[in-house]
């Protein structure tokens, strides 16, 4: 009985490690399919990209697209557009905007933690952002970004 429980355990383990995998992929891949259509089409891509986050990727790794400064041009939430939030801090204090930025321009790309509630809760959770730095035909510098919560 006990080695069937640790079976049970053992396959609950790996499946939730691939799950997590694929979560990881799937968000890189939201992310790279993002920064390629900025680097191609500029800033016209920021409507198709919204749209995106309204539509097909609204609950499979919707991506956002900040500024160099802070600024929002495409999020799933429409009312963030716009807004400044270089200064959004997670409950732990950790201004993860401005860490997502320095990452993306620094390194180019990378992972970004920190805590924030899931939708609907009032509990912060640990999520990782998978950000990257892409540079629009215009010559301005863009941030990337989607995020997933770590299991």
């Amino acid at each position: 009985m006990k080695r069937l429980a640790l079976l049970i355990l053992l396959v609950l383990f790996v499946a939730v490690g691939v799950s997590y995998a694929v979560d990881k992929a799937t968000v890189q891949k939201r992310v790279n399919e993002a920064a390629k259509l900025i680097a191609q089409k500029g800033e016209t891509a920021f409507d198709i990209l919204n749209k995106k986050d309204q539509g097909e990727w609204k609950d499979q790794g919707y991506v956002f697209v900040l500024d160099t400064q802070g600024v929002t041009y495409v999020h799933i939430r429409p009312a963030l557009i716009g807004k400044n939030v270089i200064n959004a801090k997670d409950p732990y204090g950790v201004y993860f905007i401005k860490e997502c930025i320095k990452t993306a321009v620094n390194k180019g790309e990378g992972w970004v933690k920190y805590h924030w509630p899931k939708p609907g809760e009032n509990k912060p959770s640990p999520k990782i952002t998978f950000v990257k730095k892409v540079k629009a035909p215009s010559g301005k510098i863009y941030v990337v970004g989607a995020g997933i919560y770590e299991k």
